[in-house]
């Protein structure tokens, strides 16, 4: 819009000059009309030109607007991402297919996979061997009751003593769509200090 404006001024600028030019060559002695046609002419199109400045500014302020929003997003996304995988604890974000979405370096680490590998694969297969969710499962009790749950686990395929916790997201919507599930170390003497 605001180019289609400035396009059609110009061009209006431009035919009355040649129509201003064409006048006066034919009829020099009208030079005093020609002159104030001209500076109509000159002031409607500094006018349009004027509301096109706008529009631009307008427009620039948008795209910068819009720049500095998507520039504090993407800062606090890589802080969040630097913060989930400097946690020590075992951390997975797992969906309701029991699906790994997203593990931190921790987790990842004892899986002897890549936080990228993480994604997709299943939980209990991952971290368990199994083929189904264990009996103990926090994850499977909260999908069943909708309820917070935790539990004491030996897992050797992680190397010792946890206390899981299964933690719903997007609560407040009523929604259970994305879920947490964190095992921190249970063994004290490994970890340094008391798992909550």
């Amino acid at each position: 819009m605001t180019a289609d404006i400035l396009s059609q001024s110009i061009f209006k600028l431009s035919q009355s000059i040649e129509e201003l030019q064409a006048k006066y060559a034919s009829n020099p002695a009208n030079a005093p009309d020609i002159l104030s046609d001209a500076l109509k002419s000159l002031q409607t199109s500094i006018e349009d030109l004027q509301v096109a400045k706008k529009a631009l500014e307008r427009q620039n302020d948008d795209i910068t607007d819009r720049k500095q929003k998507e520039e504090t997003i993407l800062r606090a996304t890589e802080d969040l991402e630097r913060t989930f995988d400097s946690v020590p604890d075992l951390i997975a974000i797992i969906d309701k297919e029991y699906r790994i979405v997203r593990a931190n370096k921790a987790m990842a680490t004892r899986l002897g996979v890549s936080p990228e590998e993480c994604a997709g694969l299943t939980c209990y297969h991952a971290v368990h061997g199994m083929t189904a969710p264990p009996s103990f499962c926090p994850h499977r009790r909260l999908i069943e009751d909708g309820l917070d749950h935790g539990a004491e686990v030996h897992e050797d395929r992680l190397g010792g003593d946890f206390h899981c916790e299964r933690i719903s997201a997007n609560r407040s919507r009523g929604e259970t769509r994305r879920k947490h599930t964190c095992c921190s170390r249970h063994n004290r003497t490994q970890a340094g200090r008391e798992c909550a």
